[in-house]
């Protein structure tokens, strides 16, 4: 993919995935897939959930050149685990009656946060900030324009 970069992360800044069939462990496999990798290079890539809002801004960033902005989300509360599984499990929500929570993540709003958030359905909005926001509706339009 155009623009695609490959992150380097130090081990430190990676958390387990609970229930999650594959670890990072200071084993005899992991010194062996280690010497594989040395000796074969990666065979099959090798996908992490680093932990914090750090990683995922890492993530919208490589598709944009913005500076990261702080965006206030309102959510369905159905969709908790896909925040959480972007932003980490220390992002701050606030309970907004009894279907819905608000956060404020910080992210380089473009197209590939924007596809994020459609993919919601609906069920996430972005509530702030307003140039954001009109980036966002701007983006649907022309979608829509295209029908």
């Amino acid at each position: 993919m155009k623009n695609e970069q490959v992150i380097q992360l130090p081990l430190n800044r990676l958390t387990e995935i609970p229930e999650h069939l594959f670890k990072v462990r200071d084993d005899e496999f992991m010194d062996q897939l280690t010497d594989s990798i040395r000796s074969l290079g990666v065979l099959t890539p090798i996908v992490v959930r680093p932990e914090g809002n750090v990683y995922t801004t890492e993530v919208f960033r490589m598709f944009s050149t913005d500076e990261a902005v702080e965006v206030t989300l309102l959510c369905d509360n159905c969709c908790m685990k896909s925040v959480v599984d972007k932003f980490g499990m220390k992002i701050r929500t606030r309970s907004v009656g009894e279907e819905q929570f608000r956060t404020t993540v910080k992210v380089c709003a473009g197209p590939t946060f924007y596809c994020w958030v459609f993919g919601a359905g609906g069920k996430i909005v972005i509530e702030s900030p307003i140039e954001t926001r009109n980036e966002y509706r701007e983006m649907l339009q022309n979608a829509l324009n295209q029908l």
